[in-house]
C-alpha cells in the first residue's frame, strides 16, 4: 500500500441543509486560526490538554507549561483565563516565554499570589 499526499488550498461545501448555497474557506485560514496548544488545568494537574507535554507548579500561583511541539519563535500569543472562588487574575509572564514553554501567574484582586483552581489557556501562533 502506497502512502501519498493530498494537497488542496480550499475546502468547499454546498451547505444544502442550511442555505442551499456553496461556501468555501481557504485552508490556510483554518490552519492559522486554530490554537496550536491548549489546556484546562487545576494548577499543574491537567484535566485535558493538547500539545502540552508537562506542567510544573513552581510556587504559589506560578505554573510552567511545556509545549510538546515547539512554536516557531517567541512571538506567539497565550490567551488565558482562570478561576479561584471568583477572585483569580491570571496572566502570562512575558519574560519566561520561549518557543518551548510559557509561565502563567495567578493572583487575587489584592495582587497576592494565589493558587488557581482552574487555569485555561490557548496558544496561538506558528509551529516550528
Amino acid at each position: 500500500m502506497a502512502n501519498g499526499t493530498i494537497a488542496f488550498d480550499t475546502l468547499q461545501t454546498s451547505d444544502a441543509v442550511n442555505t442551499g448555497t456553496t461556501k468555501s474557506i481557504d485552508t490556510s485560514y483554518i490552519f492559522n486560526g486554530v490554537p496550536k496548544a491548549w489546556g484546562n488545568f487545576n494548577q499543574a494537574t491537567a484535566r485535558d490538554s493538547f500539545n502540552i507535554s508537562s506542567a510544573t507548579d513552581q510556587a504559589t500561583g506560578n505554573y510552567l507549561y511545556i509545549i510538546n511541539n515547539d512554536m516557531s519563535n517567541t512571538d506567539y500569543a497565550v490567551v488565558t483565563q482562570g478561576a479561584r472562588n471568583e477572585d483569580a487574575v491570571i496572566g502570562v509572564r512575558d519574560t519566561e516565554i520561549t518557543a518551548a514553554q510559557f509561565q502563567v501567574l495567578t493572583h487575587n484582586y489584592s495582587a497576592s499570589d494565589v493558587d488557581s483552581d482552574s487555569v485555561f489557556f490557548g496558544v496561538l501562533g506558528d509551529l516550528a
